[in-house]
């Protein structure tokens, strides 16, 4: 279905999808318009259209503009956000999980408005939904398994041995200033992952995609693409396979860019009930860094922590 947008206060976000701005909240106020209302509705509405093959992960960024102090903005651009996640989350229930994210005045100072400067367009909430195969992980004879070829394998092939590297992606991330440089804001990741299981001889590629709330000092904003990287070894149980893998995940990152090429390290934790075993995991894995093919605006170190989707890419 196509959502009828008003002719004020909401729009789409061309070359997304499904996401959407909604503007105009009055200056100071986190109140839902009734032109809110009537896009929230559709917008849910169009996501249980396409529930019966798919699952979503919407990230609510609520903004202000650059009239007030950045630590009030930054207040009401989190209960904006949470206003939106209100309304919303009971609307997609058992569909879709729904993150609310404040990033106060970055958007209006990532585009150039001056301190003190009031714009309607700022005072708003961006709302982008990604979407995911609800069927679930292929089984293992799927095309996107693949056999690892014999020749890279190591001499004892254990089960519970597994390695992952980064192939490439895009990273960006915006914050409020704070005092002595550091910064408080939000960042958005798309990774893809290459995972081995060694004692098994597949692998599979993955496609993962975090929202996380981020501290860092340094510039207040950033956005950059990354090339493949050094590949890395982990251990599980040594009943997981690599469909186990798919499905929610918890995400920690941290960066140190000082003029280097690599970029960046984190982590993945999930939990999984392992098939046929029935068995509760714990598993956790590393994200490796990866070489910059570019990137702007980023000069320091941060740390973030969030929530996300890791799909296998077929």
């Amino acid at each position: 279905m196509k959502i009828k947008y008003p002719a004020w206060g909401a729009e789409p976000l061309h070359g997304w999808r499904w996401a959407i701005l909604l503007y105009g909240f009055d200056i100071g106020s986190a109140k839902l318009k009734h032109e809110h209302l009537g896009v929230l509705d559709q917008f849910s509405l169009m996501l249980r259209s396409e529930s019966a093959k798919r699952g979503f992960v919407v990230a609510v960024k609520g903004n202000g503009s650059r009239t007030g102090s950045d630590a009030v903005n930054l207040s009401l651009s989190w209960s904006r956000a949470t206003a939106v996640y209100n309304y919303l989350s009971p609307l997609v229930s058992g569909i879709a999980s729904v993150i609310p994210l404040g990033l106060g005045e970055a958007a209006a100072a990532l585009d150039g408005l001056p301190d003190g400067f009031e714009s309607e367009r700022h005072r708003s909430v961006l709302m982008m939904a990604v979407d995911y195969k609800k069927k679930g992980p292929p089984p293992p004879k799927s095309e996107v398994i693949k056999k690892i070829p014999k020749s890279i394998l190591p001499k004892v092939n254990k089960r519970g041995q597994f390695t992952v590297q980064l192939r490439g992606g895009h990273e960006g991330s915006a914050g409020v200033p704070l005092p002595f440089g550091f910064g408080v804001g939000g960042q958005v990741t798309r990774f893809k992952l290459r995972i081995r299981d060694l004692g098994r001889g597949v692998y599979g590629d993955f496609i993962l995609w975090a929202a996380s709330g981020k501290v860092d000092w340094g510039s207040p904003g950033s956005l950059e693409a990354l090339e493949p990287g050094p590949e890395r070894y982990f251990s599980v149980n040594e009943e997981v396979r690599i469909w186990d893998l798919a499905g929610f995940v918890n995400v920690d990152f941290l960066s140190a860019d000082f003029g280097t090429n690599l970029a960046g390290i984190g982590k993945v934790t999930l939990q999984r009930t392992l098939d046929p075993s029935d068995e509760y995991a714990w598993i956790q894995f590393p994200i490796p860094p990866g070489k910059q093919a570019w990137e702007f605006g980023k000069f320091g170190a941060g740390a973030a922590s969030g929530k996300g989707y890791l799909s296998i890419d077929d």
